[in-house]
């Protein structure tokens, strides 16, 4: 008895030491960039200070309507009831990188009755690839959606009449966290009931019965689809379109991958066959094989552009690991000296990559500190357009994308890029003919071509998946330019006027050229 105490107490240091590992590159910094996630945090200090801030009223429409991404937009907002907006975007983000651990600790709680070492390994699945570009709700909401379904598996040990209203809200609150988390948990019902009623023998009338109330649970959420529609593609027009063998084999690598160019990627990048060869010598649970054969179909079929959601084929990868870890277990109990040896090599491997993980985002907090001491010259509610190379630096300068938006933040500005529309805000008339809900910050090349006068009212061209050229007849429209990462003095159109420049960025004023 005494030693199952020691262990449990040794299992749970060990969870304690690699939850500290993994947090502590965000406890060193305040803004850790992450692609989009300035951009959601702008939007969501559009939420809670509009009502302050006449600026903010006159550019942005804070609108309650039924969208499928609530998630971070609700968490963030109620922490920054307790707290400043940065330090509650880093407490959302600090739970995110705990959530594939969660998720994997209440699965395997459920289909073993014990948690045990493997979710530990869930922890070097923190930084993913999808981490890096900041989509945070997601991760946020399909782990929740693993939690919802494990407690699907233990109902239907001893169901009971109010379990199926109570996965309907569940359901429902899923979509409005994020549609595809719920796309993701009915995916994971369907292949529970599914398998259920193909081991049933004579008993197959109640396992038809359970996959028909299953699919009444969705209903609320489906209902909620039909009265928001319009609201899941973001952009004005749709695109879905399939990537190459080479990118649906990085996206399948995604899990592993984190930009931070250390010795990690390559180490990370072997992780993979780690788990072919643990798959083929351990055992998955009969109750989870079809429901892990689907989610890796569904995988290998998604497109990589969904309704205009780049990146559909990242979302799953992340899943199926977490499962795998959930329910995959050894043929053989592992003896003292090998859970010794393998907890040795996780904390080892979760270090390193802690480590660079801290680097790249000391880095991109830097950038952020520059972009904001740039900004500090910039008037309140100002309009401004930002240039920036994102794919300037590959991967890694990405991961400060989408640093623009933080004018938003502290200077109640006008940034044409945040996303509306598909989330809990709109344009105002004003400017809606000089933003796109699905774009980013433009580069020199289009700030140059877009100096030419535009005809007022004119459609604007379209621009990737679903956006529109909103920089066209630029100096009409925005009052400031802020250029980003783009080198030493670049050669700039003659009507801006340099206010404040550092090593990472500049701050123009829009005027005429000189002599005109």
């Amino acid at each position: 008895m005494r030693g199952a105490t020691g262990a449990r107490l040794n299992l749970a240091l060990l969870y304690a030491l690699l939850a500290a590992i993994v947090l502590l590159p965000l406890a060193l910094v305040q803004i850790p960039g992450l692609g989009d996630y300035p951009n959601n945090l702008a939007r969501i200090h559009v939420m809670e200070d509009a009502g302050h801030s006449a600026a903010l009223r006159g550019f942005f429409d804070p609108s309650w309507h039924i969208a499928p991404y609530y998630g971070m937009d609700l968490t963030v907002l109620a922490l920054a009831q307790f707290m400043p907006i940065y330090a509650a975007g880093r407490c959302f983000a600090a739970l995110c990188l705990l959530m594939p651990v969660l998720a994997a600790a209440s699965l395997r709680r459920v289909l073993f009755g014990r948690v045990g070492l493997a979710p530990c390994f869930a922890f070097l699945l923190s930084y993913s690839y999808i981490f890096s570009r900041g989509f945070l709700n997601y991760i946020f909401t399909v782990n929740a959606a693993i939690m919802v379904f494990a407690l699907w598996i233990a109902a239907a040990r001893a169901p009971r009449a109010w379990h199926y209203p109570a996965f309907a809200l569940a359901a429902a609150a899923l979509y409005l966290s994020h549609v595809f988390g719920f796309l993701v948990y009915g995916l994971l019902v369907a292949g529970f009931e599914l398998q259920r009623l193909a081991r049933a023998d004579t008993t197959w009338r109640p396992a038809l019965l359970r996959l028909f109330a299953a699919a009444v649970t969705a209903l609320p959420a489906l209902i909620l689809a039909g009265l928001g529609r319009g609201t899941l593609a973001v952009g004005t027009a749709e695109h879905t379109a399939y990537g190459s063998l080479a990118a649906k084999f990085g996206a399948a690598l995604s899990p592993f991958y984190f930009p931070s160019g250390g010795p990690s990627v390559a180490i990370f990048a072997g992780l993979p066959v780690v788990g072919l060869v643990l798959l083929w010598r351990g055992r998955v649970t009969a109750e989870l094989r079809l429901t892990l054969a689907l989610t890796a179909l569904a995988a290998a079929a998604m497109p990589s552009v969904l309704f205009n959601l780049w990146g559909a084929d990242f979302r799953l990868p992340v899943v199926l690991c977490v499962l795998v870890l959930a329910c995959l277990a050894p043929r053989a109990r592992l003896t003292a000296a090998q859970r010794g040896v393998a907890a040795l090599c996780l904390i080892l491997a979760t270090g390193l990559r802690a480590k660079e993980a801290a680097g790249l985002m000391q880095w991109a907090d830097h950038c952020a500190a520059q972009t904001r001491a740039v900004l500090s010259a910039l008037p309140h509610g100002a309009k401004l357009l930002v240039v920036q190379d994102e794919a300037r630096g590959g991967d890694r300068g990405r991961v400060v994308g989408h640093l623009g938006a933080l004018a938003t933040i502290d200077r109640d500005a006008f940034v044409p890029f945040i996303f509306t529309y598909a989330t809990p805000i709109r344009l105002q008339p004003a400017v809606q003919a000089i933003a796109s809900p699905n774009s980013g910050a433009i580069d020199l090349a289009q700030l140059r071509v877009g100096e030419a006068p535009w005809p007022q009212g004119a459609p604007l061209p379209g621009f990737g998946w679903g956006a529109v050229q909103y920089w066209r007849g630029w100096p009409a429209h925005f009052e400031y330019v802020l250029l980003l990462d783009q080198g030493e003095s670049p050669a700039v159109p003659p009507r801006l006027h340099l206010l404040l420049r550092n090593a990472y960025a500049a701050l123009y004023r829009v005027g005429p050229p000189p002599g005109g």
